[in-house]
């Protein structure tokens, strides 16, 4: 049984109320049990980056304190949490990532607040040209995002404009004119890797490529053995790592000194690997 730990949720905004947990958890079933208005509605997103949900509700309650039963599968735990008297939060759209896309890569659009709609008229996606390109929109509501589909050409840059309205939050809030721009450069500016792995000895596992300052920039996930394939990689040099993901939950864990969890294994690739542009790299990874 992968483990799993509520913390202490908190308030962090007069509508807003995150609650962050330890290991393994796709999804909490988060269910207000105090007395609350017969209007009242809620929404969750999890967090970018934390092991954190992020409970929006409405409309605003005048209360000391607000119990909730958080359930993860057959795990309860009822808690309360302490409302303050705090901001409401106006909604904020912003570019998960902006400047040098990969071709493969889709442009993403991420909100502070929940996203419960969009007016694809409202989005205009244009080449260097002036020319209009076709997109689709859809919302990722597990992680808040709006995500653009569009062709992408190499070389090209291209400008993706959100008209007033184009987005409308939970609490019926819309976006005013937005502007992002992304270019993309040759397929011939970047290199590959095929590497095959040799003596793994459980499953499932993350293979991670990570830059001098540790960032991943290529990451797979094998639940059986085969051949991992990473493109369009940007020529530099890179470290390769194995982590056998124990607790499945697709990333390094740190462990736990209270559940006396040793921190998941990472194995890294022997010597440093050099991506040229225009270049593909074969290597065999024997785990010791």
């Amino acid at each position: 049984m992968p483990d799993y730990k509520l913390a202490r949720p908190n308030q962090v905004g007069k509508n807003h109320i995150i609650f962050g947990y330890e290991g393994h958890a796709d999804s909490l079933d988060v269910k207000v049990l105090s007395e609350v208005p017969q209007d009242y509605v809620s929404a969750i997103f999890k967090d970018e980056k934390k092991d954190t949900l992020h409970y929006w509700f409405k409309p605003a309650i005048e209360t000391d304190s607000l119990i909730f039963k958080v359930a993860k599968g057959n795990i309860i735990d009822t808690v309360t949490v302490r409302m303050r008297e705090l901001y409401k939060d106006s909604l904020n759209i912003s570019a998960v990532k902006t400047g040098v896309l990969k071709l493969k890569d889709t442009f993403k659009l991420r909100a502070n607040t929940p996203l419960v709609s969009f007016d694809a008229e409202k989005f205009q996606v244009m080449a260097k040209d002036s020319s209009l390109v076709e997109a689709t929109i859809l919302l990722n509501r597990k992680n808040n995002w709006a995500e653009v589909f569009f062709p992408k050409k190499e070389e090209q840059s291209y400008s993706i404009k959100l008209l007033p309205g184009a987005m409308t939050d939970f609490f019926e809030k819309s976006n005013d004119t937005l502007q992002f721009s992304i270019n993309t450069r040759l397929a011939s500016d970047y290199g590959t890797l095929n590497l095959t792995l040799i003596n793994v000895n459980r499953f499932p596992i993350l293979v991670q490529m990570v830059d001098s300052k540790y960032k991943v920039v290529a990451e797979g996930y094998l639940s059986e053995n085969k051949t991992v394939f990473f493109d369009e990689l940007s020529p530099d040099k890179y470290f390769l790592r194995i982590i056998y993901d124990d607790n499945q939950n697709r990333r390094w864990d740190t462990g736990s000194f209270l559940n006396r969890m040793e921190p998941e294994k990472i194995i890294y690739y022997p010597k440093q690997i050099e991506v040229r542009a225009n270049w593909s790299l074969n290597e065999t990874f024997t785990l010791k």
